[in-house]
């Protein structure tokens, strides 16, 4: 009657957890896990729980959950993968990432989010046979996944597979990835075909797409191939004041500067060519001393 007992309590301890979890009150969440491991410590399900909300609050203790949950149950799915992630993005510890998604798939060998997850680790490190044949195997268990057929697509495009690259970034516009646009334009650009990449550009500028930043500074880079040096100066004057509200780009601004430089002194304009060779040496000089 006692343990009959003790796990009714346990059960209502874990759905009242649970309950909070949905409600965002991580605080009651956990102290219900809590409870119910007072009660009975042997349960790994439960340390996955709690696991999920310290993956939101506390990384590093969502990483101890998760591992007693591993050693209470070594066929924990839910447990290696999670953990996974946090080694990958939060820790940064790829070996450890790698093996808690292999861990993972060989679990379940039909875990399609766990091919991805080992992909993108493969691909960091540049092991790009290994990230594309996990990729593959993602796109076989998840045909639709266009996301990863831009993964892959990258990934090609490093090896200089270029038309299977173009091939995955053509079926992710079919499923209305448009991010696909930049990376078909990069593609053309890598070849050296300017003027097939300059519409790839345009219309990821015209789709919003997040690194619209990029696509004005290598569209640009095209019209000056192209020898459109106006409208290579106009992207590069887009590429400059969008970067420069906008952190992530602090280390490509003196580029871009650089290379509006050399547009205004094909067109003879030296005033502006000064001015921006010197605007690219403080951007420069400020990224050395923040070195």
């Amino acid at each position: 009657m006692k343990k009959k007992f003790l796990n009714k309590q346990i059960r209502r301890y874990i759905g009242k957890g649970k309950r909070y979890f949905s409600q965002n009150k991580f605080d009651k969440a956990i102290q219900c896990f809590d409870k119910a491991i007072e009660i009975n410590p042997n349960i790994a399900e439960i340390y996955v729980y709690r696991g999920d909300i310290n993956y939101i609050i506390d990384e590093e203790q969502a990483i101890k959950d998760y591992t007693e949950a591993i050693k209470l149950n070594p066929k924990s799915l839910k447990a290696y993968y999670s953990r996974g992630i946090l080694h990958e993005v939060i820790f940064n510890e790829t070996e450890k990432a790698l093996f808690d998604y292999t861990q993972a798939i060989k679990i379940n060998s039909d875990y399609q989010e766990a091919y991805v997850c080992r992909a993108n680790v493969y691909s960091q490190k540049e092991q790009y046979e290994l990230s594309i044949a996990d990729y593959t195997k993602a796109i076989l268990l998840k045909p639709d996944d266009y996301q990863t057929h831009i993964y892959r697509g990258k990934d090609y495009s490093y090896i200089n597979e270029f038309d299977k690259a173009k091939e995955d970034f053509l079926t992710a516009i079919k499923g209305s990835f448009y991010s696909a646009y930049f990376y078909l334009g990069r593609l053309e650009l890598q070849k050296g075909n300017y003027i097939e990449a300059i519409p790839y550009y345009t219309n990821s500028i015209q789709q919003n797409f997040s690194k619209h930043i990029d696509s004005y500074f290598e569209r640009g880079c095209c019209y000056m191939y192209t020898k459109e040096y106006e409208k290579a100066i106009s992207d590069f004057t887009q590429a400059i004041n969008l970067a420069l509200k906008d952190s992530n780009y602090s280390d490509e601004i003196a580029e871009f500067y650089s290379e509006r430089a050399g547009a205004y002194l094909v067109l003879g304009n030296e005033i502006e060519y000064k001015a921006d060779l010197q605007m690219a040496e403080e951007f420069k000089s400020s990224k050395r001393a923040l070195e």
